[in-house]
């Protein structure tokens, strides 16, 4: 990263040499669809740590500033992946992350596979952040395996019980005890008819 630090005058005009703080930055990717609760606790932890790293360094006689920036999955990317139907447009999604206080920039069109050091560099981002449910890509290749291994990594607690996928269900009523593939692909087969103008479908099987 490009050293930011600048020497000036204090305020006081005693002429004593002060260092403004340097800026570091956290990033955390997303699908970021139907933002929820689970979403912006994520968020709010990563700015959590964003905090911790500011008094680690200050500890060590730095000052910094560390910025969270949240990343975004293109819808692209995600079909590519997972596959359905999207409730939310890409530019919705940066409005609802830009409305919340903790994120400081956006970062577009982040891969959806295993986040890469350079990948890193070229966003001028320190520490990629996760929550602790692996994410793996559809090899089964660990998706921050390259950033741990490189010492660029943080990570969070995921929070439980919640999820995009979840809500959707609940919308469209599907059972809470059904199979999570075919309740998946009964959530998709219901947003496609619904996008289509078609009648719903009621189960997977028809």
């Amino acid at each position: 990263m490009v050293d930011t630090n600048t020497i000036g005058d204090s305020a006081e005009g005693s002429g004593e040499l002060l260092r403004s703080p340097r800026t570091m930055r956290i990033l955390i990717c997303g699908c970021w669809d139907l933002m929820h609760t689970g979403h912006f606790n994520a968020i709010r932890q990563v700015a959590t740590i964003a905090h911790e790293i500011e008094r680690e360094k200050e500890l060590e006689g730095e000052r910094v500033r560390v910025e969270v920036v949240a990343g975004i999955h293109p819808n692209k990317e995600i079909r590519r992946v997972k596959g359905g139907e999207f409730v939310c447009s890409e530019e919705e999604k940066e409005t609802m992350l830009r409305s919340c206080k903790w994120v400081d920039d956006i970062v577009h069109d982040v891969p959806y596979k295993p986040l890469t050091v350079e990948f890193l560099d070229k966003h001028r981002i320190d520490y990629a952040v996760h929550g602790d449910d692996i994410a793996k890509a559809s090899d089964g290749t660990d998706m921050y395996g390259y950033v741990k291994e490189a010492g660029r990594y943080r990570e969070f607690r995921r929070s439980e019980c919640i999820s995009t996928t979840t809500l959707i269900n609940r919308i469209l009523g599907c059972s809470p005890g059904a199979n999570a593939n075919e309740a998946f692909s009964l959530t998709s087969r219901r947003m496609t008819e619904f996008s289509r103008g078609y009648r719903p479908i009621e189960s997977a099987s028809k």
